[in-house]
């Protein structure tokens, strides 16, 4: 029921609240360019039609959109993430003045509606198992 900025802007209400997007420039941002290698062989192709669309070009620059840099981005961290044996402390903030001996119960509730805290209770109540080793897996389910 918020007033948006304008036609471009909108609202999700994720678990963890309602998150505002703006689409402006969307396009322009997301523009993924063609690979090198599918560039490469679209242009040596025996078919006249695909040489006259993807001609050879020596040097030819990749250009690295938005979406690229981000994948990019994303195996990166995948790869460290792999590389460790994650342990994750969730630290809650009791208040907002970070005083001892006072507890602001909405700001708590806050904290963990928004870190995924009752999906993940949610999830183990559904009986559903949490990071199990494959052996553990299958000595729990095997017949």
């Amino acid at each position: 029921n918020r007033k948006l900025k304008d036609s471009l802007n909108f609202e999700i209400e994720h678990y963890a609240g309602v998150v505002n997007y703006n689409a402006d420039g969307f396009l322009a941002k997301n523009l993924d360019t063609l690979f090198q290698d599918l560039y490469d062989m679209c242009s040596s192709s025996s078919n006249a039609q695909m040489k006259t669309l993807f001609p050879v070009e020596e040097g030819r620059r990749q250009l690295k959109s938005l979406g690229k840099q981000f994948r990019g981005q994303l195996n990166d961290l995948m790869d460290s993430l792999h590389s460790t044996e994650s342990r994750y402390i969730r630290c809650i903030k009791p208040n907002a003045d970070q005083v001892p001996n006072r507890f602001q119960a909405p700001m708590v509730l806050d904290q963990l509606r928004y870190s995924g805290v009752f999906e993940a209770v949610d999830i183990r109540r559904q009986g559903f198992p949490f990071r199990l080793t494959y052996a553990q897996f299958a000595c729990r389910y095997s017949c």
